[in-house]
């Protein structure tokens, strides 16, 4: 390895200032791979600025702007600015330390692993995001990763930038320090690069919750008429015992009403004063028939009048916020739209040896069509389920504090409270 330099400036303005700073044949494959992967991810985010850190000639920028996001580049170099400004890209000299402002989307490529210490430099990268960083290292724990550093050095010698050697989980480490979680894993050129999507776990749509993405939505979708999950729906509600508490003319509640399953078997037992939230635009829209708002469990205060419902149902929601943060403020919410001595009713899973067998006939017979679906959708939420059950007794305390438990019991993978207020 060539020594470490005294002037990161110095270093990479003359690199990028030399007349050598076109790609090889090689380079020139690893970028198409990086650009390919690159535009896959980025046509999947909900995304109007970003910033690219870092971003040298302009390889990367220019994608972004190709997709008609409005982008900035920003390069401690001043030949990489200019040369960028020479492709009509716009860049500026500045270090990452130099940025103010926010963006939907923090981007750099190869840059961490020049630094003996990256952790600073990620930890800006996750103040100044509003929602995801994207970052494309190289593994350097991978055998492919050390063949091209040795190549790479074998080929440009001193030319070639210092790297430190980084193993992929060392940025998911750092990442998930300051509350960005890792939601995509892209390979690049065979598993020499990859491309990380890192999020927040508090956003503007989704306070606290990292299981409501386009993927879970996509999955959960598919279960809708899978067989094995519409018989245990039927039986969860049999076993809610919510039907001896009602009242034809209750004003009932389902908080994170999925695809509305719990509101139509009301609906078809004749209760016809029902509501709901959700927090999936597309879960929403195939609810027209019933007052269904886009809003999260956690911030039901501002949409709902104090003491507004007389019954609610809370199915299969809290084991999706991310943390105790976010069950407290559900349960505030909760306790402030809920009527006095009305009724709360709450199912969540339950880690007892049912769910653990089922999860193993799941896992063990995917070749059966139908319970391919349930599998998948374990696996988008395996980080979730891990998190709620070692949050349990947090949990249960805050039911004590706030309500009356009438009843708790399991049922099958289920944990059903009944609660008053």
């Amino acid at each position: 390895m060539n020594s470490k330099p005294s002037n990161k400036t110095e270093e990479w303005n003359k690199k990028w200032d030399s007349a050598d700073h076109g790609l090889t044949w090689v380079g020139k494959l690893m970028l198409k791979s990086k650009q390919k992967t690159l535009r896959e991810m980025l046509k999947k985010l909900e995304i109007s600025t970003a910033i690219d850190v870092g971003c040298g000639l302009g390889y990367m920028l220019s994608t972004f702007n190709d997709l008609g996001i409005n982008t900035i580049g920003v390069d401690i170099s001043p030949a990489a600015v200019e040369i960028c400004r020479q492709k009509n890209l716009r860049a500026e000299k500045k270090s990452l330390e130099e940025v103010d402002g926010k963006y939907d989307l923090v981007f750099s490529d190869g840059l961490l692993e020049h630094f003996l210490n990256f952790e600073p430099l990620a930890k800006k990268m996750t103040e100044i995001s509003n929602k995801y960083v994207l970052i494309i290292q190289t593994d350097h724990s991978s055998f492919w990763g050390k063949t091209s550093i040795y190549f790479a050095e074998l080929l440009r010698g001193s030319k070639n930038v210092l790297e430190y050697n980084y193993r992929i989980e060392d940025f998911v480490a750092v990442f998930k320090k300051y509350n960005f979680d890792l939601i995509s894993n892209k390979k690049n050129f065979g598993g020499i690069f990859h491309s990380l999507l890192f999020k927040t776990r508090a956003s503007d749509h989704n306070q606290n919750r990292i299981c409501h993405n386009e993927q879970f939505a996509d999955k959960y979708l598919n279960l809708v008429n899978n067989p094995l999950l519409k018989f245990f729906r039927q039986f969860r509600m049999r076993e809610l015992e919510i039907m001896k508490y009602l009242n034809k003319d209750d004003k009932i509640f389902d908080c994170g009403c999925g695809t509305g399953f719990c509101l139509d078997y009301l609906k078809g037992r004749g209760y016809n004063n029902l509501y709901g939230c959700e927090i999936q635009d597309n879960l929403i829209e195939m609810l027209p028939r019933y007052r269904v708002k886009r809003v999260s469990i956690e911030n039901l205060k501002t949409e709902y009048p104090e003491n507004y419902f007389d019954k609610i149902i809370v199915h299969d929601v809290f084991h999706h916020l991310f943390n105790t943060v976010g069950y407290q403020k559900a349960i505030e919410g909760l306790r402030y739209v809920l009527k006095p001595n009305a009724y709360l009713f709450i199912a969540e899973p339950d880690e007892n040896w049912f769910w653990k067998a089922m999860l193993w006939s799941c896992k063990n017979f995917y070749f059966v069509p139908w319970l391919r679906p349930t599998w998948d959708g374990y696996l988008t939420e395996r980080r979730e389920f891990g998190i709620f059950f070692d949050n349990q007794s947090f949990l249960n305390k805050l039911f004590k504090d706030n309500f009356k438990i009438i009843k708790q019991k399991r049922s099958f993978y289920r944990k059903i409270s009944i609660l008053q207020k």
